[in-house]
C-alpha cells in the first residue's frame, strides 16, 4: 500500500484529485492521524477506548498535595482543562517511546508544578489515544519488523509539513522498513503542489521574518483598511466578482483566512449574493444545547427552597412535549400556574410526566434513575442532533463523574454537577465541503495546493497570524518563560518557525495579484488594530528607520476606481410615524366578559389604569402584556407583599401588643406564603433590614389601634357592586370599626406625600370606590377611607379622625367628594369614549402631567408598545 502523508484535507482533495486524473491507484492520502489508522489496520492493533481525559480528571482530584489541590475546589472544570492541555503539551515534546525527564532538583515554583505534572502522569499510566498507538506501533515494529499483513510505502507530500517531536519516531520507522523513492506519478503531483506564483509574491514570503532588503511594493499588491469585518467581506466578495466578470475562473482565486475566525458566515453570505461559490469554509452547523440545560433544570429541582420559576424553566423547554406546537401556547401557561388544574392539562400530552417533574429523591443514584425516566417523554430532534441516546450519554457521563464524589452530601452532589453542566451552542457538523468551479478558502493551519492568479489574504487584524511561542501553548499552568526554564525552548521555536514557513509558502503562490484586508473597528464600534505581524509585513516595503505599518494599508476610497465596482444607493428619509388617537368600529367595554357573557369587573388598579392610559387599559385587558420573568429580587413590589401579609396575619393577634417572638413567627409565616426564597442563607442581611422596617410601621399601627380603640373586622375583603353603569370589584387589605365609625385601610410601602396629593388634588379614586361598594354592601354612608403609608407610618385620610395616639395623620381640606372629583369625572369620560370604540392616545406630556396630581405613569417604564404610540407634544 502507498501513503501519501499530507497536513490538512485541503491539501489531500487535491493530491487525490490529480492522482485520479492520472489513473493512479492502491494509494491512501491523508493526515497522521490517518496514517496511524492505516497502522492499526495493517498491523492489527486493537482498538481501545481513549481514557486519558476521565483518568487525569479522577487522579488530579485523589492528589492532595498537589500544587493544584486547593485551586481545584473552587473552579474544577477550569483546573482539569488546563492540568490536561498542560499534559498533552508536554507529552507532544517528547518522541513517542520516550518519557519525560523529573529534574534534577525541584527548587522554582515551576520545577514543583513540572514535577507534580509528571507524578500524575506516572499515577494515570495513560497516554491520548494517538500517541498510545504511536508507541505501541513502534514497541511492535521494533520486536516484528515484518508483522503487517502488507507493505506501507510512506511518501511525505508537503515541504512545509510540521511533524511534532512525538510524531517524527513513526515517520523515521516508516522510511526505514519502506525506504523506497516516490514513483514518477507521484513526484509529478508534488511539484504541482509546491508550485509558485510570480516572482514578487515569492520574494514577498522570502522576506518575511528576516533582515532582508526592502522592495518596491509590487503592481499587483494591495492592502486594504476597511471599516468592520462586514466591510470587509463586501469588498472582498466585490473584488472577486470583479475579477470573474472580467474572465477569471472562480478556482483560480482563493481566499486565506485565520483559523478560528468566527464570522467567517458573513463571508461565504456576500460571496453567494454575488453568485459566486466557495469551497473548504467551515459550515459551523450549531443548535442551543436543550438536553444540557433540561439537565441543569432538573438536577436544580432537587435543591431545597426551588422558586417557581425553577419549574417554570423546566416546563418551558422545547423539548418538552407540549412545546410542540404553537397551538399548546395557552395550555402551556395553564400548566406554567402550577395549580390544582395543572397536572392534568400536562398529563393530556404526557401522563405521569407531571409527577415525575415533581419527585424527590435523596441519593445520587436515585438522581440518576430519576433523570433517566425522562427520556421516554422528551421530543428529540435529530436533525440537530438532540437526540435520545445522547440525553442517556449524557446522564451516564454524570454518573461517571458523580463516581469521584462519594464522600459528598447529596446537595453538594448536586451543585458539584451543575458546576460542570454549561449549556451553550451544540455544534452539530465543522465539516468542510469542496466544490467545483468555487474559489477555494484556506485557513492559516491549511496548505493553498499549486498556485492561483489572485490571492486575498483576510482578517489582517490583533490576534490573527501572531506567531509569538506563546500562542502555540495556549496553557493556564506555564509561561513562555516557564516553558523555556524547563528545557522545551527548541520546541517552542520549531513550533514558531513551521508556523511562518506555511504562511510564506502560502504568500507565494500568488501570481497576478495579493490584496492584503483589515479592519479598523469591531462591530461594537470598539477600535482593532493590525495583525502582530503587520511591522514584518510592512519592513517587506519600507526602510526600518521609517517603517510605519499603517501607511501601508489604503481606505477603500483612496483605491483605484476600477477595482471596485460602485453602486449608488438611495436611501429614503425616515420620516416620523403620523400617531393618532384610535378609533375601533364597536363597543370595547363589550369585548371583555366573563364565562357566563356577563361583562368583566373592572378593579380599582384596571380603573386607575384607564384613568391614566386607556391604551394600556386596553393592552391588559386583551391580554398583551410582558410576561418575562424577572430576576428573583427583593423589589418594592415583594416588599410590600409581603407587609401586607404581615399586617393581614396581625388580625387573630388583636388587640393584644406584639412580643419579638410573635413578630418573628409572623414574619417568617409571611415569607414563606409570599417569597420563600428570602429565607436562604445569601438573603440574611435583606430579611433582617425588611424585619426592622415592618416591624417598625406595625408596632406604630397596633399602638393606633389601642390607644384609639379601632378594630380589625376584615382582611382582604372582597367588595363589589355597580358604579357609572359597569361591574366592578376589589379587595380592600383592612376594615376596621370603632362605636359606629367604619374606616377602610390599604397599606402602601410609599411614604405620604404622593397619596395626600392625590386627595388634596381630587385625583383619588380607589377611597371613593372602597367606600361607594361598602356603602352599597352595607348601606352604611359615613364611611371613611385612606391609605397607611409604611415608610414614614402616616394614616393619609379623606376625612378627620380623632386620636389620642402619636401616630401621623393627614387629612385634605377638602370634603370628601372633592377628593375624587377630578377622577370621576375623568373615569366617566374614558368610559363614554370606550362604548364609542374610542382610544385617547398617551402624550409625551402625560408624565409630567400626572406628576403634579401625584400619580407616577408606571406604564411609560416597562410597556414598550406604550411608548411607540406617544403622540409627540408639539403635535399634542
Amino acid at each position: 500500500m502507498n501513503f501519501v502523508l499530507v497536513s490538512d484535507a485541503v491539501t489531500a482533495n487535491f493530491v487525490r484529485a490529480e492522482l485520479a486524473n492520472s489513473n493512479w491507484i492502491n494509494t491512501k492520502v491523508g493526515n497522521f492521524q490517518a496514517l496511524l489508522e492505516s497502522l492499526c489496520e495493517l498491523w492489527l492493533l486493537p482498538k481501545q477506548e481513549d481514557t486519558f481525559s476521565q483518568a487525569l480528571h479522577h487522579q488530579a482530584l485523589a492528589m492532595p498535595n498537589a500544587f493544584w489541590a486547593d485551586s481545584i475546589k473552587v473552579d474544577e472544570l477550569a483546573v482539569v482543562k488546563a492540568l490536561e492541555e498542560t499534559a498533552r503539551q508536554l507529552l507532544s515534546f517528547v518522541p513517542a517511546g520516550q518519557s519525560l525527564q523529573l529534574p534534577q532538583s525541584v527548587s522554582t515554583r515551576y520545577q514543583h508544578y513540572y514535577s507534580d505534572i509528571l507524578t500524575l502522569l506516572d499515577e494515570i499510566n495513560v497516554l491520548p489515544g494517538d500517541l498510545r498507538i504511536a508507541t505501541e506501533w513502534l514497541a511492535l515494529a521494533e520486536a516484528q519488523p515484518q508483522g503487517c499483513i502488507d507493505t506501507l510505502n510512506l511518501y511525505v507530500a508537503d515541504p512545509v509539513v510540521h511533524f511534532e517531536p512525538w510524531q517524527k519516531p513513526v515517520i523515521e520507522k516508516l522510511k526505514q522498513l519502506s525506504n523506497v523513492a516516490p514513483p514518477a506519478e507521484l513526484t509529478e503531483v508534488f511539484t504541482k503542489l509546491n508550485q509558485s506564483g510570480a516572482e514578487e509574491f515569492v520574494n514577498i514570503g522570502a522576506r518575511l521574518f528576516t533582515d532582508g532588503k526592502h522592495q518596491s511594493v509590487p503592481e499587483g499588491f494591495q492592502a486594504v483598511s476597511c471599516r468592520d469585518w462586514a466591510e470587509e467581506t463586501q469588498v472582498v466578495a466585490n473584488r472577486i466578482a470583479k475579477l470573474v466578470e472580467q474572465g477569471t475562473k472562480p478556482e483560480h482565486i482563493a481566499i486565506y483566512y485565520p483559523a478560528g475566525h468566527s464570522q467567517l458566515n458573513w463571508l461565504e453570505s456576500a460571496l453567494t449574493r454575488q453568485g459566486i461559490a466557495v469551497s473548504n469554509l467551515p459550515t459551523d452547523e450549531s443548535v442551543f444545547d436543550w438536553q444540557t440545560q433540561l439537565l441543569r433544570d432538573l438536577i436544580t429541582l432537587q435543591l431545597d427552597d426551588v422558586p417557581p420559576m425553577g419549574y417554570h424553566s423546566v416546563f418551558v423547554n422545547p423539548l418538552m412535549p407540549w412545546a410542540q406546537s404553537s397551538k399548546n401556547h395557552t395550555k402551556l401557561n395553564k400548566i406554567l400556574k402550577l395549580d390544582d388544574n395543572a397536572e392534568s392539562i400536562a398529563n393530556e400530552f404526557a401522563e405521569g410526566l407531571y409527577a415525575l417533574i415533581h419527585q424527590r429523591v435523596d441519593t445520587a443514584d436515585a438522581l440518576f434513575d430519576w433523570l433517566s425516566q425522562f427520556s421516554g417523554y422528551l421530543a428529540t430532534h435529530n436533525l440537530q442532533g438532540l437526540t435520545a441516546n445522547r440525553w442517556n450519554e449524557l446522564i451516564s457521563a454524570q454518573r461517571d463523574k458523580a463516581s469521584l464524589y462519594a464522600e459528598l452530601t447529596f446537595e453538594m452532589l448536586c451543585h458539584k454537577c451543575l458546576n460542570q453542566l454549561v449549556a451553550g451552542a451544540y455544534s452539530l457538523s465543522r465539516e468542510k465541503c469542496f466544490y467545483l468551479n468555487a474559489v477555494l478558502a484556506v485557513s492559516s493551519n491549511e496548505c493553498l495546493p499549486g498556485n492561483v492568479e489572485h490571492l486575498f489574504w483576510v482578517g489582517f487584524n490583533e490576534g490573527h497570524f501572531n506567531f509569538h511561542p506563546s500562542q502555540f501553548v495556549p496553557s493556564a499552568i506555564f509561561d513562555i518563560a516557564a516553558w523555556k526554564a524547563l528545557g522545551f525552548e527548541s520546541a517552542l521555536l520549531a513550533m514558531q518557525q513551521s508556523k511562518q514557513d506555511l504562511l510564506k509558502f502560502n504568500l507565494t503562490k500568488a501570481n497576478a495579484s495579493l490584496t492584503v484586508t483589515a479592519s479598523r473597528q469591531s462591530f461594537d464600534g470598539a477600535a482593532i488594530e493590525l495583525s502582530e505581524m503587520a511591522l514584518d509585513l510592512a519592513l517587506c516595503f519600507q526602510r526600518a528607520e521609517k517603517v510605519d505599518p499603517i501607511t501601508l494599508f489604503k481606505s477603500i476610497d483612496a483605491l483605484s476606481a476600477d477595482f471596485l465596482d460602485w453602486q449608488a444607493i438611495n436611501i429614503a428619509p425616515n420620516k416620523a410615524p403620523d400617531i393618532q388617537d384610535l378609533q375601533f368600529d364597536c363597543d370595547l367595554l363589550a369585548l371583555h366578559t366573563t364565562a357566563d357573557k356577563q361583562q368583566r369587573p373592572e378593579s380599582p388598579s384596571s380603573l386607575a389604569k384607564l384613568m391614566i392610559s386607556p391604551l394600556e387599559w386596553l393592552l391588559s385587558r386583551q391580554g398583551l402584556e410582558d410576561v418575562s420573568w424577572q430576576v428573583q429580587m427583593l423589589d418594592h413590589l415583594l416588599q410590600g407583599n409581603i407587609a401586607h401579609k404581615v399586617f393581614e396575619l396581625y388580625q387573630t393577634y388583636q388587640p393584644n401588643q406584639l412580643t419579638d417572638s410573635e413578630i418573628d413567627t409572623i414574619y417568617e409565616q409571611a415569607l414563606n406564603d409570599v417569597a420563600p426564597f428570602i429565607l436562604q442563607p445569601q438573603w440574611r442581611l435583606e430579611r433582617v433590614n425588611l424585619r426592622q422596617e415592618i416591624k417598625q410601621a406595625l408596632t406604630s399601627f397596633i399602638d393606633w389601634l389601642s390607644m384609639d380603640g379601632w378594630r380589625l373586622e376584615q382582611v382582604e375583603q372582597r367588595l363589589a357592586g355597580t358604579l357609572w353603569g359597569i361591574p366592578v370589584k376589589g379587595f380592600a387589605d383592612a376594615i376596621l370599626s370603632r362605636e359606629q365609625a367604619v374606616l377602610i385601610l390599604d397599606y402602601k410601602t410609599s411614604k405620604s406625600e404622593a397619596r395626600f396629593t392625590q386627595l388634596d388634588s381630587g385625583y383619588d379614586l380607589q377611597t371613593y370606590i372602597y367606600r361607594q361598594l361598602l356603602a352599597q354592601l352595607t348601606g352604611n354612608k359615613k364611611i371613611i377611607s385612606g391609605y397607611y403609608t409604611l415608610n414614614d407610618r402616616t394614616l393619609v385620610l379623606d376625612g378627620v379622625l380623632g386620636t389620642q395616639s402619636k401616630i401621623n395623620m393627614r387629612v385634605p381640606a377638602i370634603t370628601q367628594n372633592e377628593q375624587s372629583q377630578e377622577a370621576v369625572g375623568v373615569i366617566q369620560q374614558r368610559l363614554k369614549e370606550l362604548r364609542q370604540g374610542f382610544i385617547q392616545l398617551n402624550k409625551t406630556t402625560d408624565e409630567k402631567h400626572w406628576k403634579q396630581f401625584g400619580i407616577k405613569f408606571y406604564g411609560l417604564e416597562n410597556n414598550v408598545i406604550l411608548n411607540r404610540f406617544l403622540i409627540r407634544e408639539d403635535k399634542a
